[in-house]
């Protein structure tokens, strides 16, 4: 899980040079997974703080009593509480006049992040405030 959350963050920094990253990840991380579920979550995850999000975004992986733990967190516009648990749903979109959709969106990537992460035995979490950037956080229980 460790190689794999590094090349996705590699391959983003790549792509996304206005961007600031910072990696906080645990070495030696393994879980069993689909790579290319988590490998597509991870870039829907990175892909939307790049949109969204500031110029800044940290993404880590922990473990955490045990449990794994992925978080990204950017610096962007953030998301008000009461959109928060919207964003999971297909095709909800912030209403585009209090928002920077810098690239488009559809309304499915963070609706396909959840279901990842629960065919994964895990779930999302997000924390967030307006203007204050947002944390998208993966987690699932070690095997």
């Amino acid at each position: 899980l460790s190689d794999i959350v590094e090349a996705v963050c590699e391959e983003q920094e790549e792509l996304n040079d206005t961007v600031t990253f910072e990696k906080d990840i645990e070495p030696d991380i393994e879980a069993t997974v689909d790579v290319t579920m988590i490998t597509r979550m991870m870039e829907n995850l990175i892909t939307n703080a790049c949109k969204f999000g500031g110029r800044h975004i940290k993404v880590g992986l922990f473990r955490d009593n045990g449990e794994i733990c992925i978080f990204v967190r950017d610096d962007g516009i953030g998301i008000a509480k009461e959109d928060q648990p919207k964003v999971w749903e297909r095709f909800w979109q912030a209403d585009s006049s209090r928002t920077e959709n810098r690239g488009g969106s559809n309304g499915l990537g963070l609706a396909m992040v959840k279901q990842i992460a629960e065919l994964h035995g895990g779930e999302m979490s997000l924390e967030s405030a307006p203007r204050q950037g947002s944390t998208f956080t993966f987690r699932m229980r070690e095997a």
